[in-house]
């Protein structure tokens, strides 16, 4: 199943990531992920009770959790110790302007406004210097289309499956409320 996620175990999560459906309403990946937890579950019925269980929670932790991320009205994207996405969420796809297939396995660097690919490059300061282990900026993003959105980040370093840190980033379109604070200031 095409879900954005890292795979699970020791492989390596940017060779083998998985897009995620952006297409799909959210109602329909509801009864996706559903139907895929009723399949796994079945199959978990045959073991030990104990065990079995343990498996019926985790699965429900995990479809409940993937099931959360693909319906955030927030973007949501992960990347490995190199700056490569390894996961992105349909709401980061939207501000992106671009389908998950084109972000995955590639760096965000590119598509940020030119006058702001500095920040960019801080941003793994921006984590560490924070006292909370959160940073936070603005930033502007070019479309295909040419279009530009801002968008506020909090980013925060996460531990990758070698160890290594990773970067969680939520997305949250701000666009309308910087146009609106333009246009305040401008009156």
């Amino acid at each position: 199943m095409s879900d954005g996620f890292p795979p699970r175990g020791e492989q390596d999560a940017a060779a083998d990531a998985q897009p995620v459906r952006t297409s799909a309403p959210v109602k329909a990946v509801a009864v996706g992920v559903r139907a895929a937890l009723l399949a796994g579950v079945a199959g978990l019925m045959a073991r030990r009770p104990a065990r079995r269980r343990a498996d019926v929670t985790g699965a429900l932790t995990e479809a409940r959790f993937r099931a959360l991320f693909e319906a955030s009205p927030v973007g949501i994207g992960l990347s490995d110790e190199r700056g490569v996405f390894v996961a992105v969420n349909p709401a980061m796809c939207r501000l992106f302007g671009r389908p998950a297939e084109e972000l995955l396995g590639r760096s965000a660097a590119p598509f940020h406004h030119p006058d702001d690919r500095h920040v960019h490059a801080a941003s793994a300061q921006l984590i560490t210097a924070a006292e909370d282990g959160v940073g936070r900026v603005q930033k502007r993003y070019v479309r295909p289309d040419g279009t530009v959105r801002t968008a506020w980040l909090t980013l925060t370093h996460i531990t990758g499956p070698d160890g290594r840190p990773w970067t969680l980033a939520h997305v949250q379109d701000v666009t309308e409320r910087v146009a609106a604070e333009q246009a305040l200031r401008e009156s």
